[in-house]
């Protein structure tokens, strides 16, 4: 499938995406509009868009899409690096 990666407003986007088991992951990724901590639902989102490690800060000086993209990015570049 292809990653589809929509922004809804300036903070706040929708990611759609499989993961390295085939599954289809959805998301919906927000932060406060005047910037804070990455949400999606009600649970923070950590760098490379992982439950755990460090959290994202979003400041609303560029859209949330372009932190989105980075994280999604580096998300894959640590799946390959982790395949044998």
């Amino acid at each position: 499938m292809k990653t589809v990666i929509t922004e809804v407003n300036f903070h706040e986007v929708n990611i759609k995406f499989e993961n390295n088991f085939g599954e289809i992951v959805e998301m919906n990724i927000w932060a406060p509009a005047s910037g804070g901590y990455v949400r999606s639902g009600e649970k923070q989102i950590c760098k490379k868009l992982s439950a755990t490690g460090s959290t994202l800060q979003w400041d609303d000086t560029a859209p949330l899409i372009d932190l989105v993209r980075r994280e999604y990015r580096a998300m894959r570049r640590a799946e390959k690096s982790e395949k044998y």
